[in-house]
């Protein structure tokens, strides 16, 4: 993207680039939850909302 004149230029990403972008890093954050960690969570959320059914409708 530029200005009429020429004196400033940016670049920019086209949406496309931006929405792959996106996935890629919810991927890699997705990636980051262990195993261990996500029965440590579940445990948690059962534990506030009271059952396992409550939990999943609080998400």
């Amino acid at each position: 993207m530029g200005a009429d004149q020429g004196e400033i230029r940016i670049e920019v990403s086209s949406p496309r680039r931006r929405f792959l972008e996106a996935f890629r890093l919810r991927s890699e954050h997705a990636s980051a939850i262990t195993d261990e960690l996500r029965t440590d969570m579940a445990a948690r959320l059962i534990e506030e909302f009271g059952s396992p059914q409550a939990a999943a409708d609080a998400l």
